[in-house]
């Protein structure tokens, strides 16, 4: 595909021009902080890409919705939901917390992250943080 020089700058229809070729390197929600928007554009103009953190969770739960179960490990045992709160506990959330990301009970949460540790025959959060970095689920860094 042949894409114009251009194409991760912003366009807007209003201006006549073509807004199908959407900025790769630095979308960023129209409702963020100017502090933010300063800090992308420093990014961008380093020449690294950025991503919003509103932007980075909706990636990263996209992808973990769509990662492959067969991975041929217990990790291919786990429905999405149980990989996304896999997720969610490895990041130091609460069962309250993740229980509001995803909009569901706290209840639900348990029942998932029981079901996560029974399938994976793991008994501590430590335990399924270790299992979630090997995983790719989410990294060493806070």
């Amino acid at each position: 595909m042949n894409r114009p020089a251009n194409a991760g700058a912003a366009r807007s229809p209003r201006y006549g021009q073509d807004s199908s070729w959407p900025s790769a390197s630095s979308p960023v929600p129209p409702q963020s902080a100017s502090a933010e928007l300063i800090q992308a554009i420093r990014t961008v103009t380093a020449g690294d890409a950025y991503l919003s953190p509103k932007v980075t969770d909706a990636v990263v739960s996209d992808y973990v919705r769509h990662v492959p179960t067969d991975r041929g490990t217990a990790f291919g045992t786990l429905t999405a939901r149980e990989r996304e709160v896999l997720q969610l506990v490895a990041e130091g959330r609460s069962n309250k917390e993740i229980a509001a990301l995803l909009h569901v009970s706290v209840n639900a949460v348990e029942a998932h992250r029981a079901q996560v540790m029974d399938k994976l025959n793991i008994r501590s959060v430590a335990g399924l943080t270790k299992f979630a970095i090997t995983e790719g689920l989410t990294s060493p860094e806070p």
